[in-house]
């Protein structure tokens, strides 16, 4: 489980999740990208995940795994 501090359009939410680390292109394997599956997202202390809609999340699991990788 992993604490992220990310800035959404001005605003810094707390995201809690799981990273997962992508794999290398081999001959006879294509591959995986980096994934981040986000458990929750809070704002000011509450959990607003369920207020998000569903491309606003791809962004923010965009943003934890810029972070992640950059760190």
């Amino acid at each position: 489980m992993r604490n992220l501090a990310v800035n959404y359009r001005g605003v810094i939410l707390e995201i809690e999740g799981e990273y997962y680390q992508g794999e290398e292109r081999s001959f006879d394997y294509p591959g995986s990208g980096h994934e981040f599956e986000i458990y929750h997202i809070f704002a000011g202390g509450l959990d607003i995940y369920d207020i998000l809609e569903t491309p606003q999340i791809y962004e923010l699991e965009k943003l934890c795994i810029e972070k992640i990788n950059v760190n």
